[in-house]
């Protein structure tokens, strides 16, 4: 009886498969539909927000922080703080003491050893002095390729605890990104202005970024291998120094005329305080600048990159 009763509802379900299919498979196709919208929106909901997302958490964008630094024992403890307080966990950071004259190695070890941030932040005590530009450009170079770099400098700040989680929500969420930069607060004078804008079309059209005015500053981000492909000559001047002034700029130039086939994009959003009350900021330095900026500007550009990886 049992067996009967088995073989009657197996028959009765493949008639009603038989008359019904099309209604089923159309209702799972739309089901199937329904979810994957679902998801995807919960994945962009969450990945703005910087801090997790689910795309995020299968396949997490690994950050590689880059603070160089000089005579910044007054800023250690906010610029270290700025870092350490993230939401985003996927982050590790190399900080270059570039042989300080004052107790900014002390102050770091000291923050590092407090904090337990040992398996977070690598810290290097130059012995000898070798400049911003040489310490970001060899910091870089034992990056892992595929890692997205952030710098952030010795005196300055990262703005709120989610600015990493937006930037790895940026490249998880727009995977044809290579760089970003822009935008940035002014402290403690705010009577300068971030100077970041988007370029204009015609400046990418014809790859004239080094014919244009300096629009793309912090906060810098950019794929660790956009910067290895740079060549080191091009971030010398014309002795075969590291260039003493300007070498941020020198550095966005050769990676956005790369990214110029629609790989980088300008962030609206401030994630960055920028201290103008460092006595031996770059820009107190006209002269130097200017001249470090007309060597840049006058070596030929890169052609733009069919693919990065």
């Amino acid at each position: 009886m049992f067996l009967l009763m088995l073989w009657y509802y197996f028959r009765m379900m493949q008639i009603i498969l038989r008359g019904y299919g099309r209604i089923v498979l159309i209702c799972v196709h739309h089901l199937l539909r329904a979810t994957m919208r679902n998801l995807f929106v919960t994945n962009v909901f969450l990945g703005v927000g910087g801090t997790a997302g689910l795309l995020a958490a299968h396949t997490p964008v690994s950050l590689y922080v880059v603070m160089c630094s000089y005579n910044n024992e007054r800023w250690v403890q906010e610029n270290l703080t700025s870092v350490a307080q993230q939401r985003y966990p996927h982050w590790q950071a190399c900080y270059i003491n570039d042989c300080s004259e004052d107790k900014t190695g002390e102050v770091v070890d000291q923050f590092v050893k407090e904090h337990h941030l040992e398996d977070k932040i690598h810290v290097i005590h130059n012995k000898k002095r070798q400049g911003a530009l040489a310490n970001t450009y060899y910091a870089i170079k034992k990056a892992p390729p595929r890692s997205v770099v952030i710098i952030v400098d010795g005196d300055d700040r990262v703005k709120g605890p989610d600015a990493f989680g937006y930037i790895a929500s940026l490249y998880n969420k727009h995977p044809h990104i290579w760089m970003t930069y822009g935008s940035y607060e002014i402290q403690p004078n705010p009577d300068y202005r971030n100077v970041c804008r988007a370029f204009p079309k015609w400046v990418i059209r014809k790859n004239a970024f080094r014919q244009y005015r300096t629009v793309a500053s912090h906060l810098r981000t950019f794929y660790a291998r956009l910067f290895q492909r740079i060549k080191k000559k091009d971030l010398m001047d014309n002795k075969g120094h590291f260039l003493a002034s300007a070498g941020d700029c020198a550095a966005m130039l050769c990676m956005l005329e790369q990214s110029a086939r629609g790989h980088f994009h300008y962030v609206r959003k401030v994630l960055y305080i920028y201290n103008n009350g460092n006595p031996i900021n770059d820009f107190r330095n006209r002269k130097l600048q200017k001249r470090c900026l007309a060597i840049v500007r006058s070596r030929k550009p890169y052609k733009p990159l069919k693919r990065l990886f």
